[in-house]
Order: structure tokens, then C-alpha cells, then sequence
């Protein structure tokens, strides 16, 4: 599943940038791509769930750096969990009801892969040995927090798995403590079982709910878009809160794995504890800087303060205030527009990535990255000229009828209506300024003939 919003986590996460693209740690995969790779050695077949508003960018990040493409599944809109999860399991129903769901959240650290792979192959076992059980991996855990459900184990099912005596929430601290000591384990948020079985559950659950939620439930059964009135648009499901907290028929794995979900900015204080990209402390106060170009940084007079240092965005916040960043994100969205929780600066694409460095209107000023031996489509604009400038690497440039190659400090002009295509030569990445001059400079001034990922 990758379709939240991160809201919580502005501005490291946006819309077009979601959470589940971060790479947190130098030299290593994002998040989404690390889920993907584990959920690939479990199954020959994986599908991603995704929002319209980011389906392109994650679709544009899993072309580039995905092994093999998985399939991907785009919500109109997104209603939460249980709209989403019954979407699928209705989906694939339709194929065939006996098949085991194996449903996996992509914004979660996995440090520990053998332990997160030992706990799903037990919980498909267990699926298999026992059709009519919802089954739930649970994790030490390792405070009373109320970001997490809690799950608590019964008697010994099998070997492996275990049945659930109850399964709460996010319950408040006290009640989450007594959980702990009574040995409650926090829920991963991994669900494996039978996809006739999580109908099932829906169906049984539909006559208990309001009925705006049961026209989100309806619609995902129906595998169509929710019938809602403009006030009920922003209506959410948590697939926890009404089937989990009601179902008799859960069983559990105990997994051995750490539970680090990067959810607020909280978790991401405790994931970036072990080799951040750039972290600084400034006397009692952590800097996080996600920028290529990291800054020197003094706080005076000031104690317990959080700076998310981004390309175009800097977050200060008194760690006491960070549970009211979802306030925050909505003043944002009031003052400014979608534009602040949604855009960025960067934008990846399944050939590389671009940065804008500068733009005003009639001028853009981009750093484009070109991975090694891939190319652009054969395209054309109608209302900008464009100027490259290599700045490393070698450059295969086509414009018109026109072939060459160009290395540093090297450029080519091209004018509206000409066809023209960059490919990155050789074994070495192509880095080069793009200088787009024009009326109109918005990325949708193009068409393309020719595309390697038969992008429209």
C-alpha cells in the first residue's frame, strides 16, 4: 500500500513526493523499492496500491529503479484503509476467492529483513492451514505509544501463530502501558488472508456502520468510486477500526523484526538515529538537512526545537508541538494553496531526475540528471525554446534530422516545434543545465513520439 499523504511529514514528504520515496539513508534503496523487493522474494506476483494525485511520480520512481515492475492499482481518491484493502481483495475475487492477500505498508524501515520475511511465510502458512483466520503480524513494543495498535496474544494456534484475545487501536497511553504489561504486541500493520474471507468480514460489519461509511465499504465491494455528497468527500475508513476491533477470527505471528514506521515526524527522530543523510545538533536542537548542499546551523536562545531543513521548505517546531502538524499542514494549505503540501522542487523520472533551480515567469532553470544509458523520449514543444548545457558526461543529442554529441561545457539551442531527444552516453551518469525560455513553460507543453516507457 502507497498511497498516504505524509502529511505529517512536510515538507520531506509531498504529494508528488511521497514518504514511501524518501531514501533516508546514504546508499541505500527507498523505502517503497525496499517493501518491494522483500514482498518480490515472497511472490511471484505484487501489485501497488496508489492515489491518482502520486500514481505518476510513483510509477515514474518504480520504473527507475525497480527490478521487475509490479502492477499498479490507482484509487480516484483516497478513502483509507478499508476502502483500500477491500478494493483489492474485491479485485482479486474476481480472479480466484481462495487467493491468500499478503497486504504490506511501504512506509515502514525494514533493518531487520530475515525476521519481516520469516513472520510473512508463517502467516501465509497459517492462512493456509486455517482459510477462515484474518492474520495479524505483531512486534515488540517498546513504549505506550497511541501511534499503534496493540495485539494480544491468546492461546498457541499452531507452532508458529498464535490466536488473539483482542485487538485495540491506538489506545491512550494509560490504556496502551496496561496493554504492554499484559504482554500486548504492537500491530505492524501487515494483513495476511484468504480474499473471500476479508469480503466476508466487510459484508458482516456493513449494517453496524454510519451510512456514509457504508457507501465507502458498498463501493469498494462493487469495485467502483464512492457516491458522496461534497461534505462527505473527505470522509475516512480505517480498515483497524471497524473490522479488526470486531473480528473473531484473527490469529497472530510474533515477529522479531523492529517496528519503524516513519508515520510523523517522531518516527523519523528515531529512524535517522543510525546514519542519517545529514544530521547536526545545535545545542539542544537536531537539524535534519535533505538538501545537496547542507548549510552550517546555530540556534541561540532556544532549547528542544525540530529544523527539517528541505531544497525549498524549512520546518522549526518545538518538539512538544509536532502531534499538531497536521494543523499546521492545513493552515498551510489555506494560506498558500495544495501547491505547498503537493509540488517539489525535485522530480524523478524513469530516466533520472530534475531540480528546478530558478524559475519566474517566461523563465525556468532546471538541473537535469540523466542515469547512464538511459534516454528521453523523442518529443517536441510548442511554446518554449530550450537551451542544454552539459555540465559532465557525454550527451546524445537529436534535434530534427540533426545527430551529435556533445561533453562539458558544450550546449545546443532548441527551437519550438522541433523534435528532440537526450540520451545519457556511456557508463557515467549526464548532468547538464536546462534553460527553458518561452509564454508558456509548464510541463505539459509536450508531445511525444517515440518513449522507452510508452509514457502518453
Amino acid at each position: 500500500m502507497s498511497g498516504g499523504s505524509g502529511e505529517r511529514l512536510w515538507p520531506i514528504s509531498r504529494g508528488h513526493r511521497p514518504k514511501q520515496l524518501l531514501t533516508l539513508f546514504k546508499n541505500s534503496d527507498s523505502i517503497l523499492i525496499q517493501t518491494l523487493k522483500l514482498a518480490q522474494s515472497i511472490s511471484p506476483r505484487v501489485c501497488v496500491q496508489v492515489s491518482k494525485l502520486n500514481a505518476k511520480d510513483i510509477e515514474s520512481h518504480l520504473l527507475r529503479h525497480a527490478a521487475h515492475m509490479p502492477e499498479l492499482i490507482v484509487e480516484e481518491k483516497s478513502f483509507d484503509s478499508a476502502y483500500a484493502f477491500l478494493y483489492q481483495a474485491a479485485l482479486t475475487c474476481k480472479e480466484s476467492s481462495d487467493t491468500i492477500l499478503v497486504i504490506m505498508p511501504s512506509d515502514h524501515i525494514i533493518s531487520d529483513e530475515k525476521s519481516y520475511a520469516k513472520a510473512l511465510n508463517q502467516g501465509i502458512k497459517a492462512i493456509s492451514d486455517y482459510p477462515e483466520k484474518i492474520c495479524l503480524v505483531g512486534c515488540e513494543a517498546q513504549d505506550p505509544s497511541s501511534r499503534f495498535g496493540y495485539i494480544l496474544p491468546g492461546d498457541k494456534l499452531s507452532q508458529s501463530s498464535y490466536k488473539v484475545a483482542a485487538f485495540i487501536e491506538k489506545p491512550e497511553h494509560t490504556k496502551a502501558q496496561s496493554l504492554i504489561d499484559q504482554g500486548a504486541l504492537w500491530n505492524s500493520g501487515i494483513i495476511i488472508a484468504q480474499a473471500k474471507t476479508l469480503l466476508a468480514s466487510a459484508k458482516k460489519a456493513l449494517p453496524h456502520l454510519e451510512l456514509v461509511h457504508q457507501e465507502l465499504l458498498s463501493a469498494a465491494l462493487e469495485l467502483r468510486s464512492p457516491k458522496l455528497s461534497s461534505t462527505e468527500k473527505s470522509s475516512k475508513l480505517s480498515f483497524d477500526y471497524i473490522l479488526l476491533e470486531q473480528a473473531q477470527n484473527l490469529c497472530l505471528i510474533k515477529s522479531e523484526h523492529k517496528l519503524q514506521d516513519i508515520g510523523s515526524i517522531q518516527s523519523l527522530e528515531d529512524a535517522l538515529a543510525r546514519k542519517p543523510i545529514a544530521q547536526a545538533h545545535a545545542s539542544n536542537n537536531t537539524v535534519h538537512s535533505f538538501t545537496q548542499h547542507p548549510k552550517s546551523y546555530a540556534v541561540l536562545g532556544a532549547d528542544d526545537l525540530e529544523l527539517i531543513d528541505f531544497d525549498d521548505a524549512l520546518l522549526i517546531a518545538h518538539k512538544d508541538s509536532l502531534d499538531e502538524m497536521r494543523l499546521l499542514t492545513q493552515a498551510l494549505k489555506e494560506s498558500y494553496g495544495s501547491h505547498a503540501l503537493e509540488n517539489c522542487l525535485v522530480q524523478e523520472r524513469p530516466w533520472g531526475s530534475w531540480k528546478i533551480l530558478f524559475e519566474q515567469p517566461g523563465l525556468k532553470i532546471k538541473l537535469i540528471h540523466v542515469d547512464a544509458g538511459k534516454r528521453l523520449s523523442l518529443q517536441s514543444h510548442k511554446h518554449r525554446h530550450e537551451t542544454w548545457l552539459i555540465i559532465s558526461g557525454r550527451a546524445g543529442v537529436i534535434v530534427d534530422d540533426e545527430h551529435k554529441e556533445l561533453s562539458a561545457r558544450e550546449s545546443i539551442s532548441i527551437k519550438p516545434g522541433q523534435k528532440h531527444r537526450l540520451a545519457a552516453l556511456g557508463s557515467v551518469d549526464l548532468k547538464l543545465i536546462e534553460i527553458a525560455q518561452g509564454d508558456y513553460i509548464d510541463e505539459d507543453d509536450i508531445e511525444r513520439f517515440d518513449d522507452d516507457w510508452h509514457r502518453d
